[in-house]
């Protein structure tokens, strides 16, 4: 991961990782059902709290990213000792507080997350669930009906969550333009538009080699066109 960093830098760009830092493989207490063969960590164990901080400086202080997209935050809120969401917002909103307080310079998305625990801490917040499943490339008319469906969702929580872009930047998932995904031309461009609407982080969902000229050119590039400036 080290050397993949610093292949990025050295091609002019920052790199970025995404991790899910409240979930192990190990089994420390809980199973998290929604999440096979996965379990939570207990942040309530200094040990644990500290193993955890211990990761990402590894990822941030050896391997160098400059930011990081945590991922299944809410997963504290699946232990079944809590009745209610007191404990798991204090404990994750002190543990996205240490990585924010060691490392302020880096660029923090939080995904998954409750609002409340993030608020003044994370540098940008996940709007909505995933937009494509890559699962379903070339599946038509699967990929077509579940993709339309993610689309007309973004669009509801976009709408909803726009009140919070003063709070953060807005991150409405990423966008996608291959084929094989079966959105029509029309729904790419609904995807451009919410994009930008959303005014805040862009991510690039395909891999760009495999795309042609002509999509780079109708829909790439102005993405990052007349981009408002807040």
């Amino acid at each position: 991961m080290q050397k993949t960093a610093q292949k990025i830098k050295k091609a002019g760009l920052n790199p970025g990782i995404w991790l899910a830092p409240l979930l192990t493989d190990a089994p420390t207490l809980h199973r998290l059902r929604t999440f096979p063969f996965k379990f939570i960590l207990d942040l309530e164990n200094p040990k644990i709290f500290n193993r955890a901080l211990d990761s990402i400086k590894t990822i941030v202080e050896k391997w160098r990213f400059s930011m990081l997209k945590l991922d299944f935050l809410y997963a504290l809120h699946f232990l079944p000792r809590y009745k209610d969401s007191a404990v798991p917002n204090e404990l994750l909103r002190s543990f996205l507080s240490a990585v924010k307080k060691l490392y302020p310079h880096i660029h923090l998305n939080v995904c998954g997350c409750p609002l409340g625990p993030a608020v003044g801490i994370a540098d940008s917040m996940r709007t909505s669930a995933d937009i494509v499943n890559p699962y379903l490339d070339h599946i038509w008319p699967i990929n077509k009906i579940f993709h339309s469906q993610r689309l007309n969702q973004l669009e509801t929580s976009l709408n909803f969550r726009l009140s919070s872009a003063s709070i953060w930047l807005l991150d409405p998932d990423a966008f996608v333009c291959r084929q094989s995904l079966g959105l029509s031309p029309s729904q790419i461009f609904k995807l451009q538009s919410l994009i930008k609407k959303a005014n805040g982080v862009y991510f690039l969902g395909d891999d760009l080699t495999r795309l042609n000229e002509l999509q780079i050119q109708t829909y790439i590039q102005p993405l990052f066109l007349d981009i408002a400036v807040s």
